[in-house]
């Protein structure tokens, strides 16, 4: 009974959200702090309502084929792959402006700013190298001062790609360019997470289940309409590849996967602070799969790893990544205001996690907490006693981001990449709750959040 009422909550939620979005009820805006806001009529183009009917075959004759041939494994890891890829740039295109839609917003938006740099053919070497000095010399750029070298360095590289392929004198002309090559080809580079996520969920459950959490995670808000930012294209991998060979050393007892899941670890770290709840969950997953004294010293060649890696940059690039971490958090704190008070914790770390829940969807929001409690009980159903720990563990490390990650909101985007490994347990928990209607209810839950996803797009959208 207690599943069944789990699917009454997850329409009834999903129906109150999609009230709140049509008739524009402040009832998450009153919230001091919340990020997203309602946006107005005439700040959108007329949108092209035609295309929703394409984008919904699409959807169906995608998932008919992952359905049909899901016993295939590549066929249905590819059709996943190419589902997501066009979904994202079908919903992008419901602003009536086509692939200009994502040019425009990446080069006015947010992180712009990484876009007209990479533009200006800034050298590989000064930013591994000097890169606390290109800060000092440009005090007006904002993001670049709140992250490490790599995430720079991520788009000088599509930049140098865009070159190679088709070269430009011109600054306008090498804007263009880049703006065209990241509109295309960066969509396509945020579903290949897929793959690394179906390795991973084969691992802790089955294949049924792998691919099935490769189908929720093409129906969230947050990974749809968050386009061409490195949370949505490239954190998830970033963050899947380290757990996954941290899980891969824990069952198969290597050191040597043990040292590489500390490597990812800093190369993650190395491109975005955010990852950095990525270290204590990557060695909570060697100690969680690993026996006996393996665990300890798995764990423990974990840390090496990632503090070999700290050496190696600190001698070849001489760059100390714990005083740029320092001098990042320090201007963040002072950007966002930040006051380390415990009010102010409570606060918006509640806030953050209302914020992630909508940015997630509410259905695989209760979901979610579903496999906690799952977790947290009895685990009938589970497949091992390690693998019932790992929504545990995710929900540790949402806290630790919710209440010490001094974060105020924009959680939406910044907490994407934990979102994978959190597809994977909510199929696997829908698998347990209803074993004989499986794809029905992942069928159910989907179209509650594409219906979210639309209704997102046209109202609220990521801007």
């Amino acid at each position: 009974m207690r599943s069944k009422i789990i699917l009454i909550i997850i329409a009834g939620l999903a129906v109150l959200y999609w009230t709140v979005l049509v008739f524009r009820l402040p009832f998450f805006n009153v919230a001091p702090g919340y990020f997203w806001h309602f946006m107005q009529y005439i700040d959108k183009p007329p949108g092209s309502f035609w295309l929703l009917g394409p984008l919904l075959l699409v959807a169906v004759c995608g998932l008919w084929l992952v359905y049909k041939y899901h016993d295939r494994r590549s066929l249905a890891l590819a059709v996943l792959i190419l589902l997501g890829y066009f979904l994202h740039l079908g919903i992008g295109f419901l602003d009536g402006r086509g692939i200009d839609g994502f040019r425009v917003r990446l080069l006015t938006f947010g992180h712009a700013e990484f876009v007209k740099l990479a533009g200006a053919r800034p050298s590989i070497s000064a930013i591994t190298n000097d890169y606390e000095t290109i800060l000092e010399n440009n005090p007006d750029l904002r993001y670049t001062a709140t992250k490490p070298p790599g995430q720079l360095l991520f788009y000088v590289l599509s930049q140098k790609i865009t070159e190679a392929i088709s070269p430009s004198e011109t600054y306008q002309g090498r804007m263009l360019k880049l703006s065209l090559f990241i509109s295309l080809v960066w969509p396509l580079l945020a579903f290949l997470v897929i793959w690394p996520m179906y390795s991973i969920a084969k691992r802790m459950y089955d294949h049924e289940t792998a691919v099935m959490a490769g189908v929720l995670y093409l129906f969230i808000p947050s990974v749809m309409l968050v386009i061409l930012h490195l949370d949505q294209v490239l954190f998830p991998l970033l963050f899947v590849l380290t757990i996954g060979t941290a899980l891969r050393a824990g069952r198969v007892e290597s050191y040597v996967m043990a040292v590489a899941s500390g490597v990812l670890v800093y190369l993650s770290l190395y491109i975005s602070f955010s990852l950095v709840v990525v270290w204590p969950v990557s060695i909570a997953m060697i100690i969680l799969y690993g026996q006996g004294q393996f665990r300890w010293k798995g764990a423990a060649l974990s840390v090496l790893g990632t503090f070999l890696m700290y050496g190696l940059f600190y001698a070849l690039f001489h760059y100390d990544a714990l005083t740029r971490y320092a001098n990042a958090m320090m201007y963040h704190r002072v950007w966002k205001l930040w006051q380390p008070e415990l009010s102010e914790t409570i606060k918006f770390g509640l806030l953050n996690l209302i914020e992630f829940a909508c940015w997630l969807g509410l259905p695989l929001a209760v979901w979610f907490l579903a496999s906690v409690g799952g977790a947290m009980g009895k685990g009938d159903g589970q497949k091992s006693g390690k693998t019932r720990w790992v929504p545990v563990i995710e929900a540790l490390a949402v806290g630790c981001m919710a209440f010490l990650g001094q974060t105020k909101g924009e959680v939406a985007r910044l907490w994407i990449f934990i979102i994978p490994l959190i597809c994977m347990t909510i199929a696997f928990e829908i698998k347990r709750r209803f074993p004989h209607q499986y794809n029905e209810v992942v069928l159910y839950t989907i179209g509650l959040q594409f219906i979210t996803v639309i209704l997102m797009k046209y109202i609220q959208d990521f801007w």
